[in-house]
Parts: structure tokens; C-alpha cells; sequence
């Protein structure tokens, strides 16, 4: 049944054990159809592989048709094993210098082993894997991604939450489960079950059955984050797109504070606000300060819980500078209204242990002047990697309501519920103008961003290299300067400055384009031949300006829609000093070529030196897992080490981040993290993994698919920047949903020798989708109304193979 096999390499025998290879995956080898030769060529490569751990043979359960498929396959989409390093020259786009700090204290992902679970999603497991207990199989429950199997737990919590929540709003039909299992990162975790609240009672309930089973929950709202929070394969306890629930607002008097709750949209609450200062006829609107390029498509929820920020608001005006108050629920399910003096009295007396740590960390951290300074220089620009550690030295010690409601803030659901929160708006400025410049190079474009830094004129800067430019429609392309032409490598700078009053705004006009030209940079698209200033005008003309913006806001979109099929959008997230900003761009656009990632783009928010690479990455094989696992330890090099930036500026920590902590912010910080993680959630059931985790290899796992699954669907990049749309939103599921479920319908159906359990599962998504992703869509094309995505009219529109489902949204994204 089994035969051991040796194999004879160009020097003699190769020095492994013998590898007992089951004989069906070796019949497509030993066939009559191949030569001697190739079957020495197969032979030897299947056994390097296999010694390597690189190649991983079909279990059991396989049949030995669907085993020799998988056999070929892995066969010939894997290279050989390294040779030993004696031999081994260094890898194509690092130098030995550069391999040396990239490799020294990490993982080394290119001796790896690619592992895919039922659903499709891919772990990557280095061969120098710290932590191999936390890939072990185990039928033993352990609260760690991948390995929280069913003990009894769920099955009671499940019972005891339905006594909560109706059970119509709890689902754990594989159809939701998938729906919920990816957010708008790159990673897949399939949940329990995902249940949908109405109340904050609901949600105290359900809490308090997470600790009385021992159960972690993961709270979502829109699930627009990129860095894998919103994700669980434990329970999702879901307020987004549940009717006119957690969707109350009150706007004070003069509009000056917004109180909202969290299943709002950001981009609703702004327009509330304009509504209400027209109809009280105010001299002056508010907004909230957060303007993320997702304000139309992001909640509440997770603006605050992320920290987002955006192009304008800068760090002066972000979430943890705007908040005035808060209403949450802690781990227990205990609630804290921040702006009632009865309900804070009433959490010091239950919760004073809580309220002592707090006030003690404050203390402690106050009093070490070293670890002060590295906190407070740390939020001198954008950071959300870790807890807001900003608190600790903001807040007076005997102030732990001040503390404890900055610390929510950017703590993505691992330290409590917010159920609604009470922003201090800033008000809108309507005399404004924006130019769009055009420079030969993105050095030149990055250095000029200091200019206008320091002269203090200017609202806000994106920047926009090359590959971007390219994907400008010709209205935009008609209002800048030489822009079809630009020679390869070109960039622009988008800069909007304001004032108070119409001459106001032209001082400070002026004043940015004195900045440019001290900058010393030559203007144009051709450094052979520079254009003077005065050819890109500051334009206030709204249709003019709008243009502008439309476009740099649906950039990313437009991007992701332009990537190979079969790939994920990454959107990276980096800052630095934007004094540093022109060096560390040019640093990461060389790591980013030397790593094969040639359609990089770098877009971003340059006045605050947050730059956004974005790429196009597979999962397909071990050679794309590495490059990427590479390509993040050849970027927190360069930011961390070589800049003193934080990794990420708006997105969050996530999964994607969350092993970085200790090499961004360094023992003692991390440590202090960990102690305000045990205070609010001493049993981490809150979010677990992400934020902190102790797995180095945690932002490698669970990797999410991008099958082909139709042409009309393949571009979708699942931002969910259309599901606001939708109006079925509420009913079943969004559009972006729809896609998903469809990929893995798809994919099911076409994998060659599918297990019975697979096979169930298919049928059961195809009845469910029937209903819930065919009859009730629409097919009105509502979802491609978002500005923000790449617009098709409704006649442009095919089919899917059942009906018009999803078209817009499938083309568009």
C-alpha cells in the first residue's frame, strides 16, 4: 500500500530519511504514458519537496483520483527546495545586507509549508514556526484562530442566546457564515454564528453568556476595516445593516456636538449636519472631524474603534481629539455612559479595580520621562498600532473616565462595546480651492509636501504617483497640465487650502504657492521640460474641484479593479515624519520592485506623511505567500527602523499588524498594553488576536481566496463600499455579500473530487442563495451609485448566469 522512496540527485543519494508516499499518488508518476527520465525528474523533485515539508499529500479521506490531481498539482507549482546556505545564492531582489535585516529576527517564510482549510483560506507555516502548538490539530478547545473547536461551549451558548436574541437574528447556516467570514482585508475566518442585535440589552446579554461559557465575541458594523478586526471564527455579534437599529442621532442646538449611534454611517451623520444647520438657518455647519475615504460606506462603530482619520482631519481633529463622551458596555456587560455623572459614580463603586489600574498605568507612565517622551512623540503623527497608550499621559491619574474612553477609542472591539458616542464637531470652511500639480518625479512631489507643512496653509495634500495617474478618466486628465503626456514616474500633489473669507482664502493661496516654489522643485510632467506654477491653478469652481476629489477618493477602488484576476487589493498603511516622507517612499517603492510587486501604487495623505501603497497579491502559491511575508518584514524595517514611523496610520492594528507591536513600540510599551488588555477583558474573550497576539506568524494565517468565479464579478475587490445602496441590505444580504457567497459557490463546484461534507455544504448555499442572494436583489443597479466606485450605466450590464444579480456591483469594484 505504501512504498519508501529514495532518490538519487546529480551527486549521489540526497541525504533524507526515507518518506513513505501512499502508492495512488504516485501512479500519475509511474505511468506508462512517462519516460524513465521524467519519471526520475518526478520522483526526485516529489521527494526534495516532501523532505523540504513543502509538499503535503491529500489525507486519507481523499479519493486516489482527487490525490493524484493534488499531487501534479502541488508538483508542478512548486519550485525546488533551496539549496543548503552554503550553496544558496541570496534571493533575487534583496542584497545580503538587506536579507540579513530583513531575516535576522523574523520568519523566514520562503522554507514554508502553505496549509488550506475547508473554506478555502491559506496559513502560511514557516519551517522556523515559534509557536508550533498554535497549528497543531486538536479536538481539545484552545482560544486561538483556528483551533476554538466545539467542545459544548457554543452549543450552550447558542441555546442560552437564543432566550436573548430571537432566533430568526442568529445564523449559522454556511451561507451567513461565509457572508460574515472576510471583512475588507485579506483575511477569512469562518464563524460560529453570526447574530444580529436590535439593543444594547441584547448585546449586555450576550455578553454576559460569553462569560458564563467562555466564548469570545467580535463586534461588526460595516466590516469596511482592512486589517482583519472585524473577523472571528468564534461568534460575530453584527449591528450593522439591521434596520432602524443603533441608528438614533441628536444634534446639539448650534450643531456644535453630534451624538450617534453606532450603526450610523459617517459620511449620514456629516449630512444630518448640513440638514440641520440649513433648517435652523445657522451662520456656520459642523462636521465630524474623521473623514476616511470609506465616510460613505464606514459606521460609527468602526470610525471610532479604528481611530480612522482620512485627508483633512489630519491627527488635531481624528476621533481620540474629537470625542467628548461615550456610552459602552464592558467585558461583563456592565454599561458606562461617560456623560452621566450617576452612571460614572456607579462604575468607580462596581468597578473601582478597573478604575485603580488605569489611574495606576497613568502614574507609572507619567512618571518615566523616557517612556512619556516616546508616547507623546509617537502621536505627533498618525498612529493606530496598539492601544491609544496617548491616554496614559493626556489624562490626569485621577481622571479614569478621561482615560478609559480614550483608551476605546482605537481599541477595535477588545476592550469593550460602544454603543453610541458624542463627537465635538469642527466647523465646515466653504470658501476653498484646489489645485492639482503635476511634478516629473515622486521624490520631487514628496519633498514639496515639507514646504507646504511648514508654511501651515494647507487643509490637505494626496499625493498620487505614476500608476495612478494612468487610471485619471479624461475629465480629470482635461484640468491638468501636460497629464496625458507626463513622462514614466511622474506624480501630483492634490492640495486644497480654506478661509474664513473669500479673501482669506486667496492669502493663503498665495502663500501655498510661495511654499511650491521655495520647494525648488521643477513643475510639469517632463523634467526635460519644467511648466511654470502658474499652469496648475488653484480652482474654486465646485464642478472643477469636485472632479478632483471624486477621483482621489474612488482611487483605491479604481485600483482594485484594475489587478490580475485571482488576486487580492492590499492596501498598506505607513507613516513618517513628513520631513522624512520623500526618502522613505523612494526606500519602499525600491523594496516594493525588488519584491516583483511592479504594479505598486502610492497614493496618500502626504500632509501627514501617511502613504498608502497599494498592490495587487496572490495566494495561489508558496512563492506569493513568501514574497508577501518578505515584503512585511522589509517594510516594518523600513518604516520602524530606518524612519521611527508607525506601520499603521488609519486602518488599525488587526491581525495584519498586530505581530509588529513589540518591534514598532518596543517591550515596555507593549507591555503596558498588555496589562490594559487584562484589566477590561481578563479572560480575552473580547476580539481575541487581534491588536496583540502572540503568534509572529498570526498576520500570514487564514489567508483569504480570490477565485475566478465569473467576469462579471472577478474585479471585485469586496471594500463594500456599495453595500449603503443596497435595498436589500437589511432583508438578507448586501451586494458585496452576494459576491462572496457566489465565489465560493463557484468554487465548490468546480473543486474535482469534492468530500460528502463539501458537498453538503454546496447544496445548502445553493438553496439559501436562491433566496437570500438572487430573489431579493434588486437588480435595480443601486450599488453603483457610490461616487466612489468606477460608474457603468444599468445598459452596460450583463447577466449573472441565473439573473441580473449583483451586476453593478460585480463591475464596478
Amino acid at each position: 500500500r505504501s512504498i519508501a522512496v529514495l532518490c538519487f540527485a546529480a551527486g549521489g543519494l540526497w541525504p533524507v530519511q526515507p518518506i513513505l508516499v501512499r502508492k495512488p499518488y504516485l501512479k500519475p508518476v509511474l505511468s506508462a504514458g512517462h519516460t524513465a527520465h521524467r519519471n526520475l525528474q518526478h520522483m526526485r523533485r516529489a521527494v526534495q519537496l516532501a523532505a523540504a515539508g513543502r509538499l503535503q499529500l491529500a489525507s486519507s479521506r481523499r479519493t486516489a483520483a482527487s490525490g493524484q490531481q493534488l499531487f501534479l498539482r502541488q508538483l508542478h507549482s512548486t519550485p525546488p527546495p533551496e539549496a543548503p546556505a552554503s550553496a544558496a545564492a541570496a534571493p533575487a531582489f534583496a542584497s545580503d545586507a538587506k536579507e540579513a535585516t530583513y531575516g535576522a529576527k523574523g520568519l523566514d517564510f520562503f522554507d514554508s509549508r502553505l496549509r488550506i482549510n475547508e473554506w478555502g483560506a491559506v496559513s502560511s507555516i514557516p519551517k522556523n514556526d515559534p509557536a508550533p502548538h498554535l497549528r497543531a490539530s486538536s479536538s481539545s478547545y484552545v482560544n486561538h484562530d483556528g483551533m476554538r473547536v466545539d467542545d459544548g461551549r457554543y452549543k450552550s451558548f447558542l441555546q442560552d442566546a437564543a432566550a436573548v436574541v430571537p432566533q430568526p437574528r442568529i445564523f449559522t447556516d454556511p451561507l451567513h457564515l461565509l457572508a460574515y467570514g472576510s471583512d475588507a482585508s485579506f483575511y477569512r475566518l469562518l464563524p460560529k454564528a453570526v447574530i444580529k442585535v436590535h439593543s444594547e440589552a441584547e448585546v449586555a446579554g450576550l455578553l454576559r453568556l460569553s462569560q458564563a461559557h467562555q466564548v469570545p465575541v467580535t463586534f461588526r458594523a460595516a466590516g469596511t476595516s482592512l486589517s482583519g478586526q472585524a473577523v472571528t471564527d468564534s461568534i460575530i455579534i453584527s449591528v450593522g445593516y439591521v434596520g432602524k437599529n443603533f441608528r438614533r442621532i441628536d444634534i446639539k442646538d448650534d450643531g456644535s456636538q453630534v451624538t450617534a449611534e453606532v450603526g450610523l454611517l459617517g459620511g449620514e451623520v456629516n449630512k444630518l449636519l448640513a440638514g440641520h444647520a440649513r433648517r435652523r438657518k445657522l451662520p456656520i455647519s459642523h462636521r465630524i472631524g474623521p473623514d476616511p475615504a470609506s465616510i460613505d460606506a464606514a459606521m460609527i462603530g468602526g470610525i471610532v474603534a479604528n481611530n480612522a482619520s482620512g485627508m483633512c482631519c489630519g491627527v488635531a481633529q481624528n476621533t481620540y481629539h474629537t470625542i467628548a463622551d461615550m456610552r459602552l458596555l464592558l467585558a461583563d456587560g456592565t454599561m458606562l455612559d461617560t456623560a452621566d455623572e450617576g452612571s460614572c459614580r456607579a462604575f468607580l463603586q462596581s468597578h473601582s479595580q478597573l478604575a485603580a489600574v488605569l489611574s495606576g498605568l497613568a502614574r507609572e507612565v507619567q512618571a518615566d520621562a523616557q517612556l512619556a517622551a516616546r508616547i507623546r512623540a509617537k502621536y505627533k503623527i498618525k498612529n493606530t498600532v496598539g492601544y491609544s497608550l496617548n491616554a496614559l499621559v493626556d489624562f490626569p491619574p485621577d481622571d479614569p473616565i478621561a482615560i478609559l474612553k480614550h483608551l476605546l477609542v482605537g481599541s477595535e472591539g477588545t476592550l469593550g462595546f460602544i454603543s453610541s458616542v458624542t463627537y465635538n464637531t469642527v466647523p465646515e470652511v466653504h470658501h476653498k480651492a484646489s489645485a492639482f500639480v503635476l511634478f516629473p518625479d515622486l521624490y520631487s512631489a514628496c519633498d514639496s509636501v515639507r514646504h507646504l507643512k511648514d508654511s501651515g496653509v494647507a487643509s490637505a495634500v494626496e499625493i498620487c504617483d505614476y500608476a495612478s495617474l494612468r487610471l485619471a478618466q479624461q475629465e480629470f486628465v482635461s484640468l491638468v497640465a501636460e497629464l496625458g503626456q507626463a513622462q514614466e514616474g511622474a506624480a501630483g500633489l492634490l492640495i486644497e487650502v480654506k478661509g474664513e473669507t473669500q479673501q482669506a482664502l486667496q492669502q493663503r493661496v498665495e502663500a501655498a504657492q510661495q511654499a511650491l516654489r521655495a520647494s525648488g522643485a521643477r513643475f510639469g510632467g517632463h523634467a526635460g521640460a519644467p511648466l511654470g506654477l502658474e499652469s496648475y491653478p488653484f480652482r474654486t469652481n465646485p464642478a472643477e474641484t469636485k472632479v478632483f476629489w471624486d477621483f482621489r477618493k474612488g482611487l483605491i477602488p479604481i485600483i482594485g479593479g484594475s489587478r490580475s484576476v485571482g488576486t487580492s487589493m492590499l492596501i498598506e498603511d505607513v507613516v513618517c515624519p513628513v520631513e522624512n516622507l520623500a526618502a522613505m517612499t523612494a526606500d519602499l517603492q525600491a523594496l516594493f520592485k525588488e519584491c516583483g510587486y511592479n504594479d505598486a501604487s502610492a497614493v496618500g495623505h502626504a500632509l501627514e506623511g501617511n502613504l498608502h501603497l497599494v498592490f495587487a497579491q496572490g495566494f495561489r502559491t508558496p512563492e506569493e505567500v513568501a514574497t508577501f511575508g518578505r515584503l512585511m518584514s522589509g517594510m516594518a524595517d523600513i518604516v520602524v527602523h530606518k524612519y521611527n514611523g508607525s506601520l499603521k496610520g488609519e486602518h488599525g492594528t488587526g491581525r495584519n499588524m498586530a505581530p509588529f507591536v513589540e518591534l514598532e513600540w518596543g517591550s515596555r510599551a507593549t507591555g503596558i498594553m498588555r496589562r490594559i488588555k487584562d484589566a477590561f477583558d481578563p479572560h480575552n474573550l473580547l476580539n481575541p488576536g487581534v491588536i496583540l497576539n502572540d503568534d509572529p506568524a498570526a498576520h500570514m494565517q487564514f489567508l483569504k481566496p480570490s477565485p475566478p468565479a465569473s467576469s462579471l464579478i472577478d474585479n471585485c475587490m469586496e471594500c463594500g463600499y456599495c453595500e449603503a445602496f443596497c435595498p436589500s441590505r437589511d432583508v438578507t444580504i448586501t451586494p458585496r455579500q452576494r459576491i462572496q457567497t457566489y465565489r465560493e459557490i463557484t468554487r465548490l463546484k468546480a473543486l474535482p473530487q469534492p468530500t460528502q461534507e463539501q458537498q453538503e455544504r454546496l447544496s445548502k448555499m445553493q438553496d439559501i442563495w436562491q433566496y437570500d442572494g438572487d430573489s431579493t436583489c434588486a437588480a435595480d443597479g443601486m450599488c453603483a451609485v457610490s461616487k466612489l466606485l468606477h460608474r457603468q450605466s444599468n445598459a452596460e450590464l450583463k447577466p449573472w448566469p441565473q439573473r441580473a444579480t449583483l451586476p453593478a456591483t460585480s463591475i464596478l469594484l
